[in-house]
């Protein structure tokens, strides 16, 4: 059996056209002497890889971007990617007209990692092998649940022909399990009452999680701003150090934030049971780009890691974009770059 080499076969070339919509991420993927970081571009419209650099760097960004040509910049109308500066700085250089975001994924990303240093404090006041400590420890889950979220169980009607029904997991009157550490039965409410009461620092923190999950899920293109404005001023007035280190995330990223709730594209969907059809608005947002990421990752686990970076580059945008596969092997001169 003759095995066909892929470089041989699969030589992709530098992008030289850009979409309407830009989405921006970095993963670590691909360890260089210079970077550890793989910076993608992706095509919201298309939901295919613009491009792949094998690095995040001012610099290496702007070499990349110089390339384009100004008519090909102009475009970009939409930008979407996370609250990395050298990001913005560069994008206001190339693209000074496009509508630059920040969206709900990386803005409640950042904010966790506040509630969770809220947790870490909290918890190191207290004793190891307590009650308190096992909550924070163990538990500390429950402070990522939206309040009103909703778990699937087993039908306990045995006449019923739905095997499934749906419940709220912060039910008070939710089923109970046995828990080791309490020697009792409990269940989701009750451990989160439970973890919730330790600290008014840690209850803040949660309820201003909620809060803003509230205002991702409903808030407006023209109510974003003022919702937000009020966000921040709770966020200013409180007590708990973390809670004001994140209103200043928010004053530094406020316009970008509020961008997030530009709509980029607008379809009509068909409801399955009634047979009517609906619009379905759809935000500025990196979503996809983050499914991308997690398929980038997990092409260099197959494979063990890569040391060539024009074979990982091939290799990913082939998967990601399907482009034409050559027939006949590239010459050594033809071979892109």
């Amino acid at each position: 059996m003759n095995l066909i080499p892929f470089d041989d076969h699969v030589q992709i070339p530098k992008a030289t056209t850009l979409p309407r919509v830009l989405q921006l991420d970095e993963t670590y993927s691909f360890k260089s002497g210079t970077s550890v970081y793989v910076y993608m571009l992706l095509d919201y419209d298309t939901q295919t890889a613009v491009d792949l650099l094998p690095s995040r760097k001012k610099q290496d960004l702007i070499d990349f971007f110089s390339s384009f040509p100004l008519e090909e910049r102009q475009k970009v109308r939409f930008i979407a990617a996370d609250m990395y500066e050298t990001y913005r700085v560069v994008c206001k250089k190339f693209f000074p007209d496009a509508i630059y975001a920040c969206d709900r994924f990386h803005v409640m990303q950042e904010f966790n990692r506040r509630l969770t240093e809220v947790r870490i404090r909290t918890m190191k006041g207290t004793l190891k092998g307590s009650d308190e400590y096992y909550l924070l420890k163990h538990q500390n889950h429950l402070l990522g649940i939206k309040p009103n979220a909703k778990k699937r169980i087993k039908n306990p009607d045995p006449y019923s022909k739905k095997k499934d029904i749906w419940v709220n997991v912060f039910d008070p009157n939710g089923e109970r399990t046995y828990n080791a550490h309490f020697k009792t039965w409990l269940n989701e409410y009750e451990l989160r009452e439970l973890l919730l009461s330790i600290s008014d620092d840690l209850t803040e923190a949660y309820e201003m999680r909620n809060t803003l999950s509230e205002f991702f899920r409903n808030g407006t293109k023209a109510d974003a701003a003022d919702r937000l404005q009020v966000i921040l001023a709770d966020l200013n007035r409180s007590q708990v150090k973390e809670l004001n280190a994140f209103g200043q995330t928010v004053v530094n990223w406020f316009r970008e934030i509020v961008n997030s709730f530009e709509i980029v594209k607008t379809e009509y969907v068909v409801d399955k049971k009634n047979g009517k059809a609906r619009r379905k608005d759809h935000r500025l947002t990196s979503s996809m780009i983050e499914n991308r990421n997690k398929l980038v990752k997990q092409i260099k686990n197959n494979a063990n890691g890569y040391t060539n970076w024009k074979r990982f580059r091939n290799r990913v945008l082939y998967v990601l974009n399907r482009p034409a596969f050559r027939l006949e092997p590239f010459e050594k001169e033809d071979k892109g770059t």
